[in-house]
């Protein structure tokens, strides 16, 4: 019996041992998107990683983000990067599953295995990714809300086909890094939905108020 327990209790602490050992941290400061510097964001990443690629490809899914009136971020924000490396077999990409946290002011690293493959074309960088973010135009999503809202519900699509999304497509933003813009030539696109108190508690909100922000980058 005190052998099957002293077994038991050593499994148990080398997979508490590896699952902390496949876990990367670093401080990280920001409150808003406004706030996120992305050169410093992906300079910590290349560093926890150890590598020194040239791009690192964020995986083409909704990331789902909320704020409050003022865009301070709540809860973490999460998503699978592929960082490129050469190795004997050729050209692989190791992934990894990111997950910020402003609340706790920190960034962490899950590996998450390694790909022999990925479309680099549906797939925008982490620079895109953190830039379209950092420079939505907030000012001008609060004034199509009507100032009232108490809340922003955020959902970003990367290079989603609008239409496979469903999303509405009432009102609609073209930005780039200097803010607003005429172009069209959109790279990656994020929905945005005012959120507003309900009496009942919580927040709702309604997909017709949603407004669609085009980001326009031209380092893609």
């Amino acid at each position: 019996m005190k052998k099957t327990f002293r077994l038991t209790l050593i499994l148990l602490l080398s997979l508490f041992i590896v699952g902390c050992s496949n876990q990367m941290i670093a401080p990280f400061e920001a409150r808003t998107f406004a706030d996120f510097d992305t050169n410093a964001i992906i300079s910590e990443v290349l560093s926890l990683t150890g590598s020194n690629a040239e791009k690192i490809y964020v995986a083409n899914n909704s990331i789902l983000l909320n704020t409050n009136a003022d865009f301070e971020i709540s809860g973490s924000i999460v998503f699978v990067i592929y960082i490129p490396e050469q190795t004997r077999r050729g050209l692989r990409y190791q992934s990894y599953q990111v997950q910020i946290c402003t609340s706790q002011r920190k960034l962490s690293l899950f590996t998450t295995g390694v790909v022999d493959y990925i479309d680099t074309g549906r797939h925008v960088t982490l620079e895109t990714l953190l830039n379209s973010l950092k420079y939505l135009p907030m000012e001008e999503i609060k004034n199509v809300a009507g100032n009232a809202a108490d809340g922003f519900h955020i959902i970003y699509h990367g290079r989603t086909a609008i239409e496979s999304t469903g999303e509405s497509t009432g009102t609609v933003l073209y930005y780039n890094s200097g803010g607003i813009t005429q172009s069209e030539s959109w790279c990656v696109w994020i929905a945005v939905t005012p959120m507003y108190n309900n009496p009942n508690g919580g927040l709702q909100g309604s997909g017709a108020d949603t407004i669609i922000c085009f980001f326009i980058s031209y380092d893609e």
